[in-house]
């Protein structure tokens, strides 16, 4: 391989590895903790995510008030007084909201895309586009925290790749054009012909 191959080659990888976008790795969001958990920095682009988990919402996980992802019961609800969760959920514990707001199920994963930022829930999977980098937080949405019990996993990865932006674009086709100039310029330098009187 010789060097203008090599640059060629070099050229055309760092390109694609400025624009790629890799997928963010799996954050566990415990159901016991209020705090907003980072769940990645997103450049952009379009990702998809998965919630897998099961959390306790009266004790440990198991002991009948189990919920996923989306707040939707795992099973029936058993303890007494919660049975207004069966069977889709609810958003609100006789008329307090968790810190997610109406519309959005207790026991929920939720998120926001940053510190004060709109809040919605993510739930089990899902989809997202983004137009410029953001950083992506979660948290369980609940009433009480202190007698829960589990935790969420969220991981997502990138469908497709992010726009480059236009710093990005002009970068790359200076580069270009810079290659293409020392080609043509070696392709000068060679076809001299010297004649030796």
């Amino acid at each position: 391989m010789n060097s203008r191959t090599k640059l060629v080659a070099f050229t055309i990888g760092s390109s694609m590895i400025a624009m790629s976008c890799p997928a963010a790795a799996a954050v566990q969001v415990e159901a016991s903790n209020s705090a907003l958990t980072l769940l990645g920095e997103f450049g952009p682009g379009t990702y998809q995510y998965n919630t897998t988990g099961i959390i306790g919402m009266a004790g440990p996980v198991g002991t009948g008030f189990d919920v996923n992802a989306d707040g939707t019961p795992q099973g029936v609800i058993t303890v007494a007084g919660y049975e207004y969760f069966n069977p889709a959920g609810a958003d609100n514990d006789y008329g307090t909201f968790g810190p997610a707001g109406p519309g959005i199920n207790l026991g929920a994963l939720a998120g926001r895309f940053s510190n004060g930022g709109t809040n919605f829930q993510l739930g089990q999977s899902g989809s997202f586009t983004l137009a410029s980098t953001a950083s992506l937080f979660g948290f369980v949405n609940d009433t009480y925290y202190q007698n829960n019990s589990g935790s969420f996993t969220f991981s997502a990865s990138a469908v497709s790749g992010p726009v480059p932006e236009p710093g990005t674009w002009a970068m790359m086709l200076c580069g270009f054009g810079a290659l293409g100039f020392s080609m043509r310029r070696r392709r000068k330098d060679n076809a001299r012909v010297r004649f030796a009187f």
